[in-house]
């Protein structure tokens, strides 16, 4: 692809907006990580399912992609946008990744994001590759919404990159 048309995919991509949430995983050996995702998108409505892109080379990514993987997505407020710092570069996954964070934990003790928008517990049924990313899609399992406010959206002035 040539600059130019590089350059105009870049900006039109970049107008698509999305929202901005908190993606987070455990393992059986009680492993936690969590990413700032914008890459999240409802999948179906019968199951109702979630499909969520991440970067192939997240450490989470393992914990996200097993056969019997769970995971969460917190979605968050416009006015709560502070609170993603310490995500945007994921939390690396251990077993005290998420000490000091904000969170609090789903029935099956999953870390969700305290006072989110709503969050959702998933069950990965399925993942593809695309390019540079690994997109999951999981069925919702749990959830719950909190007060009704405007969640985050998020656009970028170059669609090809963060």
């Amino acid at each position: 692809m040539d600059d130019e048309r590089r350059a105009a995919v870049a900006q039109a991509l970049g107008r698509i907006p999305s929202g901005l949430f908190i993606v987070s995983a455990r393992d059986d050996a009680g492993r936690e990580g969590a990413f700032l995702a914008s890459w999240v998108m409802q999948a179906g409505f019968t199951p109702p399912a979630l499909s969520v892109g991440l970067g192939r080379d997240r450490a989470i990514r393992s914990m996200m992609d097993a056969p019997d993987a769970r995971f969460a997505v917190s979605v968050i407020a416009a006015a709560e946008r502070q609170q993603l710092g310490p995500y945007y570069k994921g939390v690396e996954v251990a077993v005290d990744a998420l000490e000091g964070h904000d969170i609090e934990r789903s029935a099956s003790g999953l870390p969700v994001v305290r006072g989110a928008l709503a969050w959702m517990e998933c069950r990965r049924i399925g993942s593809m590759e695309v390019g540079d990313h690994c997109i999951v899609v999981g069925e919702v399992v749990a959830a719950r919404a909190g007060r009704d406010d405007a969640p985050a959206v998020h656009t970028r002035s170059d669609g090809l990159s963060y």
